[in-house]
């Protein structure tokens, strides 16, 4: 069964505004045949043809270009997609109802009802909820959606400032209140009441559906979705899955002057670091010229001075994400020239992206972070009392870590700022496993160990590509789940977040996994502190979104 187009991009004609740059230049749809005339689908190219000349656009017949790394299209597009008709058609209009919204408000305040009878559950390591909604045809590759049921803790010292108890799910008309109505239990309510809507309209899937939530994603995981991936990859093998949607990514609404969705197609790398110094203690009337505590602040001060350097690898999402916004929104003269520049192949197109990463990273805040290893330390302790030296100092920093580099080049620049410290204070270093001593002899007493350990290491994940099909049935259910907002249709960029989530217990299952949370995040800043609530017509339209999704990758041959 094919996709079907809800608008045939051969009658579309020419299409003006926002998509065609500064300019306004028209975009022409064309048809490009993938699995007959059913699964044809609109491209929409952009290209610069001069430093600061207005982005021209080219028709899929040109997809060789200069804008684009490698020869592909700079910001390839794909048209709305309807699913196949059926019953479950009626559903929209049942989900953005407004007496459809108050019971879906009950259902994500209280205690979700899950349909047994059709759906097999599995528990895993006594919390992970593991569901199968079995197809009809078992040769076809499942698709997989994800979420967590766990929350971040509240507080007992700011109960009192929230408008409506944190766990009290309190729906006031238009938002809901309570710790999880954002992170992430909005999402799991969705994706049950979307399969919920289905059975009720005797909808029955060619290609299984599994969720998998797990529930200590906001502790790292290795408990939940590390045992539920585990046991899906010796259930399922390697390879195994088409796709995996998961929380995360940019969300919809405007940017850089235009509509635009960002599902996460990659993710930054992980390293916890614990640096300490045990030496020798004593009153605090004879002390040394640098106690333990004065040391390792040298150190924190000595890596803060010296932060990563920016870079923007070829395959970087980011790099995806400003070559659509060049292309279709609106950015400065400048930083589309460095667009184009970091577009091309070959070296110039490796000096152009360096050029480009440091460009954004001196955006500050979290463009800084999308293009740059982030390093922050966020805890530190010394000393019991203040007439006695320290014995013991030490201090934790959390690393993101760029897509290019790695938990060891983190070690290893760490390693050489220790190896200097204990030189110059003639300590005894550990660094990683890595020892050795700098005391003025063999028989020289120890003046201290100085030590450093890595917890939770985290390779960056592999980029998701956005030449698969999987990511066209995506960005063709967006353009049609959103359609009701944007009705000229939106941009559809590769994008991703400055966080983790729980997808990297899955990277065997499958090389399609996307971070996408179908909402506008404007909406919903209260995420893990005080009063997070959710509006609640989100939510509603993320049921509309995975119903459709559901169908569409039903539907579509991947």
């Amino acid at each position: 069964m094919a996709l079907s187009n809800e608008h045939d991009p051969e009658k579309a004609g020419l299409i003006s505004g926002p998509r065609g740059g500064g300019g306004g230049a028209p975009l022409r749809r064309t048809s490009l045949d993938r699995a007959g005339p059913a699964a044809r689908f609109g491209v929409l190219i952009g290209a610069v043809v001069s430093a600061g000349a207005l982005w021209t656009c080219f028709t899929a017949s040109q997809r060789a270009h200069p804008g684009a790394v490698g020869g592909g299209p700079l910001c390839e597009q794909f048209s709305s997609v309807l699913p196949p008709a059926h019953a479950a058609d009626a559903n929209k209009e049942i989900i953005f109802s407004s007496a459809y919204q108050t019971k879906s408000a009950g259902i994500l305040s209280g205690l979700v009802q899950i349909p047994h009878q059709h759906l097999n559950r599995t528990l895993i390591n006594t919390y992970g909820l593991l569901y199968e909604w079995k197809g009809s045809d078992p040769s076809l590759k499942p698709t997989m959606f994800m979420a967590h049921v766990d929350v971040v803790p509240v507080n007992p010292a700011t109960v009192d400032d929230w408008t409506h108890p944190p766990y009290s799910g309190f729906f006031d008309g238009r938002h809901l209140w309570g710790r999880g109505s954002v992170d992430c239990k909005d999402t799991v309510s969705a994706l049950l009441e979307a399969l919920e809507l289905l059975l009720e309209k005797d909808f029955v899937p060619r290609r299984s559906v599994i969720l998998s939530f797990g529930f200590d994603e906001e502790s790292a995981g290795t408990q939940g979705a590390g045992r539920l991936g585990a046991y899906l990859e010796s259930y399922l093998g390697k390879d195994s899955v088409a796709f995996i949607v998961d929380e995360g990514g940019g969300g919809v609404g405007e940017m850089w002057g235009t509509a635009m969705a960002l599902p996460g197609t990659g993710e930054k790398g992980y390293i916890d670091v614990t640096v300490s110094l045990t030496g020798p203690g004593g009153h605090s009337s004879v002390p040394p010229d640098h106690t333990s505590i004065g040391i390792i602040s040298s150190i924190v001060t000595a890596l803060e001075d010296a932060p990563f350097s920016p870079s923007l690898p070829a395959n970087s999402p980011i790099l995806s994400l400003l070559q659509c916004a060049a292309t279709h929104g609106e950015l400065s003269k400048s930083l589309k020239t460095s667009v184009l520049a970091a577009s091309q192949p070959g070296k110039k197109g490796e000096k152009g992206r360096q050029k480009l990463a440091e460009q954004y990273a001196a955006l500050g805040g979290e463009e800084r972070y999308l293009v740059q290893t982030s390093q922050a330390v966020d805890v530190i302790s010394g000393g019991v009392k203040v007439n006695a030296l320290p014995e013991t100092a030490n201090f934790t920093a959390n690393y993101r870590i760029n897509i290019d580099s790695s938990p060891k080049d983190v070690k290893d620049k760490i390693t050489k700022q220790l190896f200097a410290t204990a030189k110059k204070y003639k300590l005894d270093v550990d660094a990683f496993g890595t020892t050795y001593s700098f005391r003025p002899s063999p028989q020289s007493p120890s003046r201290g160990v100085l030590k450093a350990i890595g917890i939770g290491e985290l390779e960056a994940a592999p980029v998701s590509l956005t030449s698969a099909r999987p990511w066209e049935v995506l960005s063709s259910t967006i353009q049609h789940a959103f359609s009701n907002r944007f009705p000229d249709g939106l941009v559809v960029s590769p994008g991703m977040d400055t966080g983790n989530t729980d997808t990297h217990s899955y990277w065997s299952l499958t090389k399609n996994i996307y971070r996408f949370t179908p909402s506008d995040p404007s909406s919903n800043e209260f995420i893990h502190t005080v009063d997070e609530h959710l509006l609640f017509s989100e939510h509603t339209q993320s049921i509309w979104f995975f119903h459709e999704l559901l169908r569409n990758a039903d539907a579509a041959d991947l």
